[in-house]
């Protein structure tokens, strides 16, 4: 711990402390020696050099004191003539120190030489210590918070689309989720709809309602002319021929009514009876046509349910007719409901249509072919006394006939 540089030295007063910094290590020494790196000495008359504490180092000779790393660095040896730097993922938030702090989980340290960690961003997590980046939330999960280790999954509803965010969104109207942790929403199947958003299952259509398309927000009303029985169906039923529905939303095959007589519904999924047109009718309920008038009937208005026969003087000889034919002069109809006119016999005319019989000719007259409309004068030189005469009788000898249409 001592030496001395001079000769002839008589008494040890002669020999000198090693000075702060040095040391002397043997005895008989002439010089002192500088504490190397990593090495110091704070007292004198010492023989050795102190190694430096870890934490701290000492970078050059001689020096009387060791200095503490400074924060972000560390050293866990003695003797040391540096300091390392805090390595990514870690961090050294005080001087002095002997080790490096790892990063807790949710924080994070990209860089080195630290003095600490960052918390993870929002949408992002750490679940690991010692980690040098944040991890980002993946499909179907999120996290609005800083700091965190782990993610959250979407609750039911909801949905999460791409990586690293911080909230999760809601399933529109038509669709929904019924599971967490989910990177889409299910469209609503047909017979189904899903009326707010972020729900968790579709409800289904009631009776009287329906649903053809997929995704929607509300269920379609059986329109007039149909029915829906039961529910989440996904398509309507149509009344029947012969039947209509004027009212929407009905949930019946009891809905369709049968068309009444005289009315008629020619196909499906029909909102309203028909009247039958003038020429038809028809008797019965729930029909799909209706029928033609008959020979010798018509049916003179729509919505008739039944036909009418042809009056005395009147005929018709075709189906679905709305009127009948009035008799031509010299013809007649006797009787209803018949298909033909009558020509008038020999003997006989008919001046006037629409007649039910036809006249006898006068005294003086005649007809001698069917179906006349006039009866006919006997000529100068013939007489008729009778009625109903199919020709004129010639004067007689010793007789004449001045005049035509004379009866004597």
């Amino acid at each position: 711990g001592t030496y001395n540089p001079s000769t002839r030295s008589t008494h040890s007063s002669a020999c000198h402390d090693a000075d702060p910094g040095y040391y002397v290590n043997m005895t008989g020494q002439a010089n002192q020696s500088r504490c190397t790196p990593g090495t110091y000495q704070n007292a004198k008359g010492s023989s050795f050099c102190k190694l430096a504490d870890a934490g701290f180092f000492v970078n050059s000779f001689g020096l009387i004191n060791q200095t503490a790393c400074s924060p972000g660095y560390y050293q866990p040896l003695v003797g040391q003539t540096n300091c390392s730097p805090a390595s990514e993922g870690h961090f050294v938030n005080e001087s002095g120190q002997p080790r490096q702090e790892s990063c807790l989980e949710g924080t994070y340290q990209p860089n080195s030489s630290s003095v600490s960690c960052l918390h993870a961003n929002p949408g992002n997590y750490v679940n690991q210590t010692g980690q040098s980046m944040q991890k980002k939330c993946g499909y179907g999960q999120y996290q609005p918070q800083s700091g965190q280790a782990e993610c959250l999954d979407a609750p039911k509803g909801t949905y999460v689309n791409q990586f690293g965010q911080s909230e999760f969104k809601q399933c529109a109207a038509g669709s929904y989720q019924n599971q967490t942790g989910q990177a889409s929403c299910v469209l609503a199947p047909i017979g189904y709809f899903v009326s707010d958003s972020r729900q968790p299952s579709p409800t289904f259509c009631s009776p009287g309602s329906y649903q053809d398309e997929e995704g929607k927000s509300a269920c379609r009303l059986a329109t007039a002319g149909y029915y829906v029985a039961a529910s989440g169906q996904s398509e309507q039923i149509p009344c029947p021929v012969g039947k209509f529905n004027p009212d929407e939303g009905s949930d019946s095959a009891d809905s369709c009514i049968n068309a009444k007589a005289g009315y008629y519904v020619p196909m499906q999924g029909q909102n309203q009876e028909y009247g039958c047109h003038a020429g038809t009718y028809q008797d019965g309920n729930g029909m799909a046509t209706c029928k033609d008038s008959e020979p010798g009937h018509f049916v003179s208005e729509s919505s008739q349910k039944q036909q009418t026969a042809c009056p005395i003087g009147e005929y018709q000889s075709l189906y679905g007719q709305y009127s009948c034919v009035q008799a031509e002069p010299g013809f007649f109809v006797e009787s209803i409901a018949q298909i033909n006119q009558t020509e008038c016999l020999l003997g006989k005319y008919q001046p006037n249509p629409g007649q039910g019989n036809c006249l006898s000719t006068s005294p003086g007259y005649y007809t001698d072919v069917p179906g006349q409309a006039k009866q006919i004068l006997c000529p100068l030189g013939t007489y008729q006394p009778a009625e109903e005469s199919v020709d004129c009788i010639d004067a007689e000898i010793g007789f004449y006939v001045a005049d035509s249409g004379l009866s004597e």
